[in-house]
């Protein structure tokens, strides 16, 4: 019996360039459209509907779940909530198939909770709480009931793969197995197109983003890439940037993305008298950010938590080095001396210290790029991926 099984995540079809669960669904139908029915969201397509599509080249079918409510439910519960009550309409598409893979814990907890007899394959993007890393800080207060439901529900499916470090994966599978859990999660890293996300000629990146911002092409640039939100620590960066100017006078740093925090950053900036050197960029089109990443002498990380990197893989692709605070991925992506600098410390004059460092490293572009492609590509990825499915196909 040929491979088949339902991908679903609220991702939007329509804009598939970005971060987080885009990417993968992005590679997937330029390359495993013949395994999958794709559901998620989408911008212009009509709802509660299965749909044949051409994407990326590939003839899909895709089932379209309710993106918007008027009380702004988070998109994770608002899409499991569309799942539930559409299955009917959903799995009509072939009754046969009976295989689930989701990167979405609400999507995992609607399979192994209320809709059941299915093989569900769990891909974590992280093994964080994504209640302390999410946009809805009212979620908080409940983590810890958040935890005690996730773990049920990881004991129940067919399969586990995490893009986190094997560190952390080790570590969480300590606690899988207090739980009495018999599955454990076995390591599958983020991807990135290196097609895309390629070495790019400077005067072309900066003619790119001239309708953004002009620098004269001699200054030193850091970007920082990224939603705006607590856990980014961007506050960190941009003391870290004060202290770097005091000895060169010359630097500029570059931040793109929106959040929660899009304002405090910018009263930040202005209070700490950096308005002039620090530009915010809003949100850019995947191709303005190859080349912005481009224009970079490095780009610049302080999270206080993160999973496995898809933003600094696409970073390491186009040939760049970076400066991290240790997150999950850092000890495999950024190595000393070639890819980057990892910091242990919060202290601005430490971070400072390291995009001194990064800046020195000769031949940082060859080893960056390499890295990716020895070790972070989709085929990789994919390659790992379809192994599991077959796994739990048989099981």
């Amino acid at each position: 019996m040929k491979l088949k099984a339902f991908y679903i995540d609220p991702v939007d079809i329509d804009f598939l360039y970005g971060s987080g669960a885009a990417p993968l669904f992005r590679s997937a139908i330029q390359e495993q459209s013949n395994i999958f029915y794709f559901i998620g969201m989408s911008s212009r397509h009509k709802k509660n509907k299965w749909h044949s599509l051409n994407s990326f080249g590939n003839e899909i079918n895709f089932f379209s779940l309710k993106s918007r409510t008027k009380n702004k439910l988070p998109r994770n519960i608002l899409s499991a909530i569309s799942v539930l009550t559409q299955w009917k309409n959903i799995k009509k598409i072939d009754l046969d198939c009976k295989i689930i893979f989701t990167r979405n814990y609400a999507i995992l907890w609607v399979f192994t909770f209320f809709i059941k007899k299915y093989k569900v394959i769990y891909y974590a993007p992280g093994l964080g709480n994504p209640l302390v890393m999410g946009r809805f800080s009212f979620l908080y207060v409940v983590k810890e009931l958040f935890n005690i439901i996730h773990f049920k529900a990881l004991a129940r499916v067919t399969s586990l793969s995490a893009a986190a470090s094997r560190t952390e994966i080790e570590v969480f599978n300590k606690k899988l197995k207090k739980n009495n859990s018999k599955v454990f999660f076995v390591q599958v890293p983020e991807s990135v197109d290196t097609d895309h996300f390629k070495p790019q000629n400077k005067v072309f990146a900066v003619e790119n983003l001239s309708n953004n911002f002009r620098l004269p092409e001699s200054d030193l640039i850091f970007s920082y890439i990224g939603r705006l939100a607590k856990v980014k620590g961007l506050n960190l960066i941009i003391d870290a940037f004060k202290e770097f100017r005091k000895n060169s006078p010359n630097a500029y740093l570059l931040i793109a993305g929106k959040g929660e925090l899009n304002l405090k950053i910018k009263q930040y900036i202005v209070s700490n008298e950096l308005d002039k050197y620090v530009f915010m960029l809003g949100n850019l089109d995947s191709d303005k950010i190859v080349s912005l990443i481009n224009i970079s002498d490095a780009c610049l990380f302080a999270s206080y938590s993160e999973g496995f990197s898809c933003a600094m893989l696409e970073i390491l692709s186009c040939g760049k080095p970076i400066v991290s605070t240790k997150v999950s991925g850092t000890d495999e992506l950024i190595l000393t001396n070639k890819t980057g600098v990892v910091v242990n410390s919060r202290d601005p004059k430490m971070y400072c210290k390291a995009m001194q460092e990064v800046i020195n490293i000769k031949d940082n572009n060859k080893y960056c790029r390499d890295l990716v492609l020895n070790n972070y590509t989709n085929d990789i990825q994919w390659q790992a991926i379809i192994e599991i499915i077959n796994g739990a196909r048989f099981n």
